[in-house]
């Protein structure tokens, strides 16, 4: 069975990209970020109202990439480490 290199690795609370794959995500959701604040400002009325909307976006963003950072990063294959029998 072929085993894949983990696409992040956790540092603390963050999930640093560790794979081609991981940075192209990273790259992506960053790019994406700028893409919203440009859609939020063209609709919306106040500088107020743009940057709640797009605080609030940014947070969605980075919550989906914890989870998806989360799934694809580096596990412990030995889940019975450190437990005592």
């Amino acid at each position: 069975m072929k085993t894949t290199a983990p696409y992040f690795t956790r540092k603390g609370i963050i999930f640093k990209p560790a794979s081609k794959i991981g940075w192209l995500v990273l790259i992506a959701c960053g790019l994406y970020g700028i893409y919203a604040l440009f859609e939020i400002d063209k609709a919306s009325h106040s500088g107020s109202d743009t940057f709640m909307s797009w605080f609030l976006t940014m947070v969605m963003l980075a919550v989906g990439y914890t989870i998806f950072a989360y799934l694809m990063n580096e596990k412990d294959k030995d889940h019975t480490k450190g437990s005592k029998k």
